[in-house]
Order: structure tokens, then sequence, then C-alpha cells
């Protein structure tokens, strides 16, 4: 097992990454081959263009919500994540409501799976 790294790009400065291919690559390899925070990558003077996660062992979980222009991790275990509860308790309730509610539809979705699968 290896470690994995989450990346969002930023469509707002997606027309930087072909011209600037190098300057990031570059970047996401270093912040990616360290115990880096969530860091943003710079490129042609868009201060965020790319968002990188921090890396994690493949036996590391923890979640991402995509909400409020920005993808978050959620995990009680993150310092990013008690940073957001602490700055901005508001978003975090938000996307505790998307969290709760995705669950909640993809266990319904699972259990009909499931009766499809025991009447066959």
């Amino acid at each position: 097992m290896g470690f994995l790294t989450t990346l969002t790009i930023y469509n707002d400065g997606i027309h930087l990454l072909e011209p600037n291919a190098q300057e990031f690559a570059q970047e996401v390899c270093r912040l990616a081959s360290g115990l880096h925070g969530p860091a943003d990558v710079a490129l042609g003077g868009f201060v965020n263009a790319v968002r990188v996660q921090m890396s994690r062992h493949a036996d590391h979980h923890t979640v991402y919500v995509h909400a409020g222009n920005c993808l978050t991790e959620m995990s009680p275990y993150s310092d990013s994540t008690q940073k957001l509860l602490q700055r901005n308790p508001e978003f975090f309730e938000k996307l505790l409501g998307i969290m709760t509610r995705n669950t909640r539809m993809l266990k319904e979705m699972y259990n009909e799976h499931k009766e499809k699968q025991e009447q066959a």
C-alpha cells in the first residue's frame, strides 16, 4: 500500500495549467512528497490555481466534501477540520448537513440494492 494525494483544480485558473505545466508538476510533486497540510499551488500570478491536500497512507481514511467553491476535509483527527470549526462554525455545520444527507441517501441506495440481490 502506498500514499494517495487529492488535488482540486480551481477552474478559474485552469487555463494556466498547460503553459505552466512544468512548474505545476514540480510544485505538486514537492507538496505530495512531504506531509504538508493542505496547500495551494500558485501559477502564473493566480494564487490558488490548485489545492493539494495532505498525502495520506492508503489505510488512512478521511472524507472530503465538495461545497462552497472548495474541497474540505472533514475528519475529527484533522487540524484543518478543527480550525474550520473554530473559524467558521456555520460553514462547518453546512458541511455536516451535506455529509448527513449523502450518507442517508447512500444507505438507502445500498439497502435497495441488497433487497434486489436477495430477491434474485
